[in-house]
């Protein structure tokens, strides 16, 4: 009997993983505390203008996207191998880069939703009040969302690698901060320039974003690929 194929097996990865995430939200509420005290400790820790300049607001929160990536990445991974999860899986005829994918998109609709609440919440520990104008927000938005797939899709395959660590918490976020380096600095660049005032045209052109969009791709695409020889060993 052949086994589900890859879109079936992406659907219901996705489904499952994302049923537990909601269920059990530990990694969820973990990074938005990660993130309050960031925003307190930077609020009493710099200079009261330095956030005049929202650079350095969304400096903050880039910084913390990338720390509450890993608190996520590894939370998922030790779910994952815990109860011999991982290798039922494996025993079943399911596609593995659905499988991958399924994960990916799992933590990464939970980081969507924490970038949701990061640019308000920072704006008002940072700056005395959020900011909701709308094409700074929405590009502020698009960016950290395309900067959250690709540390999903990095965070996934590095718990793989590292699961059977004693240290993987720690050695999730020394691989990943290498890793993620080009996103983290195609992120940066375009979040330096917004502004008031700032449009989508002239902030997010084809170059910025193909400095996005390709590493997502890359990752992405490697975790696929490599996904059934990292887990040959379970």
């Amino acid at each position: 009997m052949a086994g589900p194929g890859f879109f079936r097996t992406l659907g219901r990865v996705y489904g499952h993983s994302s049923l537990l995430e909601w269920r059990s939200p530990v990694g969820l509420i973990s990074s938005l505390l990660f993130a309050i005290i960031m925003g307190t400790v930077y609020h009493f820790a710099m200079h009261e203008r330095a956030f005049d300049l929202l650079a350095n607001v969304n400096g903050v929160m880039l910084a913390t996207l990338f720390f509450g990536s890993t608190i996520l990445a590894a939370r998922s991974s030790q779910g994952e191998s815990e109860g011999g999860a991982l290798r039922a899986v494996l025993m079943a005829p399911c596609d593995p880069s659905g499988y991958y994918l399924g994960r990916v998109l799992s933590l990464w609709q939970i980081q969507l939703f924490l970038v949701l609440i990061y640019i308000p919440l920072f704006g008002t520990l940072l700056r005395g009040g959020p900011e909701f104008e709308w094409q700074r927000y929405t590009i502020t938005f698009f960016v950290l969302g395309l900067s959250a797939l690709s540390l999903s899709a990095l965070g996934v395959l590095l718990g793989h690698i590292s699961r059977r660590n004693r240290l993987r918490d720690l050695l999730i976020p020394l691989i990943m901060l290498p890793t993620a380096l080009p996103v983290l600095m195609a992120a940066a660049r375009i979040l330096q320039v917004l502004g008031p005032g700032t449009n989508i045209e002239s902030t997010l052109n084809l170059p910025r974003l193909l400095a996005l969009l390709a590493p997502a791709a890359l990752y992405c695409s490697l975790g696929s690929m490599l996904y059934h020889v990292l887990t040959a060993d379970e």
